[in-house]
């Protein structure tokens, strides 16, 4: 099993030095770890639905306006390059929301049991301190991947939050370009 942390290489190294407290008192501070990654993910997915879900009615709003302006043929140029950038930032903002609504799998708490039982231990100390040594490497390559994950989508919510920002300023904008 690769490793992914010093503490799992020392323990492995050296399983018989280890105390079951000690492996007990990680693995608590593991699964919290991971139970707090979950939670992140959980929130930044809410967040980046509340801002697929505003911009993406906002992105129609823009489009219909532009629909309308053009069907009534009024000559309002500022108008309709005000609905164009505003429609363009939209779209970027629905598409970065919509990326971090669906990320990759986060991985949960918890193991399988042909994961967690090992057949070649046959001593139940040894076999508890493999099963905790092994679930603190797992937890810990889940709270690197969950972390990864998250600062990812942390990234494009961020983005899409200051994309919707830039829409006020869309009106002055388009009015030094008209």
């Amino acid at each position: 099993m690769q490793s992914y942390w010093f503490l799992s290489q020392y323990a492995y190294n050296n399983a018989h030095k280890v105390s079951r407290d000690l492996l007990k008192g990680v693995f608590e501070q593991t699964e919290k770890k991971l139970m707090e990654t979950i939670t992140v993910a959980r929130e930044i997915k809410v967040r980046a639905s509340y801002i697929f879900s505003a911009s993406l009615f906002l992105l129609s709003v823009c489009l219909a306006c532009f629909i309308i302006q053009n069907l009534h043929d009024s000559q309002n140029d500022f108008l309709q390059l005000v609905l164009l950038f505003s429609s363009l930032v939209l779209l970027f903002t629905t598409v970065l929301s919509a990326i971090a609504i669906a990320p990759p799998k986060i991985y949960g708490t918890g193991s399988e049991p042909r994961h967690t039982l090992n057949r070649n231990v046959v001593d139940a100390e040894s076999q508890m301190t493999t099963f905790l040594l092994n679930e603190c490497n797992d937890y810990q390559f889940r709270i690197d991947h969950n972390k990864k994950i998250n600062d990812r989508n942390i990234f494009f919510v961020s983005m899409a939050q200051y994309l919707l920002l830039i829409i006020p300023l869309s009106m002055v904008v388009s009015w030094f370009l008209y």
